[in-house]
């Protein structure tokens, strides 16, 4: 039995042929969830562009030695800086099921930045003005690679959402480590700040794509026991209250970077951002940004019940309404700390102008404007939707990504807090599959959208060819007839 424990650890919980099939099929489309990288010509392209000269500036600081370490990392780099955030050194010999799940993610994450990189070429910032970036060594590698989405911050981000979900004591200090992989890459003049937030997204809807796998629970699961935190909380509330109470969820001002301040690069670039929204209050877009100011589950489902083609609503699926009016009181809860921490002013407030929708003016004049709550919330529900749908994913997201920009359209936040309200809602997905009544309910809700609408589109389980082998179960036992889930089987991970 110990023998074949070791030849268990040793085998990683490789990946099947079948299981890899649907990391092919399976994976975010950023053409369809995200804007395109900002034309040369565009405001977006001047913002790009006065951080990348920003950034320059900062290659001298600590800053700059951060950017140097960590373009030259691969997977194992990451894992030895996110080691610190644990304290305990992750690695295939001391933590060999939380790597196997980090190398499940890193697989995953490889595939989805490759297929993204060839579809959507962006020039680097080094290349494009003809410029040495800051880490020489490195140019020749990438010269030929796009920029878009960046690398280091999907990855990091994708692991620190993960290794949260393992650790989640520690979750402020791993988060505050992700969030550093991609701003450095600005500095070091490999990517555009566009670029960093786009990964950022990407890596938590590659997070919400992987809890849709049949095989994910399984390494998950086994990394939680592995790092002790294999037990979910089972907190008894009343069926209408949130599944996390503010005590729950990760402290926002702990780990989200300050605000921009005044006369700042980022402060002009959110004036400039703020600016371009107001031009299309009267357009299609600031209609619609009027129209999302309600934030409420009922105004959620209205939303994207239109995208799915399919009604969902307290009446037609009220499994899944539970759902998410549990859930999204937490997204613009989670925001509150730092809105209190950081007291930014509101964009209509500091630059004395009145918004598209006046109505609440008065009532949000002395709030903080960062992060977003709204944009924390829409992307906290696009997740957990597109969990629950398993199809129609990358349309929900890119819904919920628009819901965050008109709230720079109406003017009552900055780019800037959009951008980070998108991250604090990723942090709270990750905090909820940490909570039994929530899981048990997004096992309801999915059962009820599959029977209502005929299932999921996408692939989630993988079955494996019958082989006259011996099959043993991820403990290490024999099993002599097994029915459903992962085996060892012929020296390799199955699924049944």
């Amino acid at each position: 039995m110990k023998r074949l424990n070791t030849l268990i650890l040793a085998l990683g919980f490789t990946l099947t042929i079948q299981a890899q099939a649907y990391m092919d099929s399976d994976q975010p489309n950023a053409s369809k969830m995200l804007p395109a990288p900002p034309d040369t010509k565009s405001l977006g392209f001047v913002n790009d562009l006065t951080l990348y000269r920003w950034g320059k500036s900062a290659r001298e600081e600590s800053a700059g030695k951060l950017a140097y370490n960590f373009i030259m990392w691969d997977f194992d780099g990451f894992l030895r800086s996110l080691s610190k955030a644990v304290n305990k050194t992750i690695n295939a010999s001391n933590t060999p099921k939380l790597y196997a799940l980090l190398e499940y993610a890193d697989k995953y994450a490889t595939k989805v930045i490759t297929s993204t990189q060839s579809s959507i070429m962006r020039e680097r910032p080094f290349k494009m003005f003809k410029e040495s970036s800051y880490v020489r060594s490195m140019e020749s590698r990438y010269a030929d690679i796009s920029s878009y989405p960046c690398e280091q911050a999907l990855r990091g981000w994708l692991y620190s959402l993960l290794l949260a979900e393992v650790c989640p004591d520690s979750d402020e200090n791993i988060y505050t480590r992700g969030l550093k992989y991609g701003p450095s890459m600005v500095i070091a003049g490999y990517n555009y700040e566009s670029d960093v937030h786009a990964g950022h997204q990407l890596g938590s809807a590659l997070l919400a794509r992987m809890h849709c796998h049949g095989d994910f629970k399984e390494l998950l699961d086994a990394a939680k026991q592995e790092m002790g935190t294999s037990r979910t909380r089972a907190l008894t509330r009343a069926s209408d209250e949130p599944y996390l109470s503010l005590g729950d969820l990760p402290n926002s001002d702990e780990y989200l970077p300050e605000p921009p301040q005044d006369l700042s690069s980022q402060m002009s670039c959110d004036i400039v951002s703020y600016n371009e929204g107001k031009l299309l209050r009267q357009q299609d877009e600031g209609k619609q940004a009027v129209a999302d100011v309600t934030y409420s589950a009922d105004n959620f489902c209205v939303i994207f019940s239109k995208v799915l083609g399919h009604e969902i609503s307290a009446s037609k699926t009220p499994a899944i309404y539970e759902l998410l009016q549990r859930v999204h009181p937490s997204g613009n809860a989670a925001t509150q700390k730092a809105k209190a921490a950081f007291r930014r002013q509101r964009p209509y407030v500091y630059m004395d102008e009145p918004t598209s929708y006046p109505d609440d003016e008065a009532g949000l004049y002395d709030t903080g404007s960062y992060p977003s709550g709204h944009a924390s919330g829409s992307w906290l529900m696009g997740l957990v939707l597109s969990e629950v749908t398993r199809s129609h994913q990358d349309e929900i997201l890119a819904r919920a990504y628009e819901y965050g920009q008109g709230r720079v359209i109406t003017g009552y936040h900055w780019q800037s807090d959009v951008n980070y309200g998108r991250v604090v809602g990723s942090a709270v997905y990750t905090t909820l599959h940490g909570e039994k009544a929530f899981l048990d309910q997004m096992s309801k809700a999915v059962q009820e959208y599959d029977r209502i609408y005929g299932g999921a589109s996408a692939i989630r389980a993988v079955s494996a060819e019958a082989i006259d082998t011996p099959v043993y179960n991820l403990q290490g036992q024999r099993v002599d007839m097994p029915s459903r889930g992962i085996f060892i089987q012929n020296h390799k991970k199955v699924i049944r």
